[in-house]
Order: structure tokens, then C-alpha cells, then sequence
């Protein structure tokens, strides 16, 4: 009899400690839910003035020949996507 009645408190008590850890761990997660929502509604918000694009375009120097095929001077090409700030040149 007396192994039953300290086997039943034993546990009793290891459920006492579960039902608390699992109280604990509830209080916990509506912390880390509001810490999400918070970043979540942060990352949400529009930015103001986003920060233009790294390459405008692309700008090389090509050589340019005369009809018979010998360098008569360079010039500037460019490649650029909607930009304007880029401006070729003429042999």
C-alpha cells in the first residue's frame, strides 16, 4: 500500500512540473509572437527613398575602322537599361 501511495505522488508531481513548464513555455511564445509581429509589420512599411540601383549602365570604348579595316580611333558605346547617364560618342 505504501508503494502505491508514493508511486501516485511521485507521479502527481512529475505532472505538477509539466503542467508548469508547459505554463512557462506558453507565457514564453506570446514574447516571440510579438517580437515576429513587430518585425514582420517593420519590414511591411514602405521605404521612403530606396537607394538607386548599384549599375546605371555599362560604358567601354570600341575601336573604330575605316572602310579598309585599320584603326582610325575609338569611340564611347553604351549599355544601359532606361538610363540616360550614359552618353556614346562618334568615331
Amino acid at each position: 500500500m505504501r508503494k502505491k501511495i508514493l508511486g501516485g505522488l511521485a507521479v502527481l508531481a512529475i505532472a505538477a512540473i509539466a503542467a508548469w513548464n508547459v505554463n512557462v513555455g506558453l507565457k514564453s511564445n506570446d514574447l516571440l509572437s510579438d517580437i515576429a509581429l513587430a518585425n514582420v509589420e517593420a519590414l511591411a512599411q514602405e521605404i521612403p527613398n530606396p537607394p538607386p540601383p548599384a549599375t546605371k549602365y555599362v560604358s567601354m570604348y570600341v575601336t573604330c575602322f575605316d572602310s579598309k579595316g585599320n584603326p582610325k580611333g575609338s569611340r564611347r558605346a553604351c549599355y544601359s537599361n532606361g538610363y540616360s547617364d550614359c552618353v556614346p560618342t562618334s568615331c
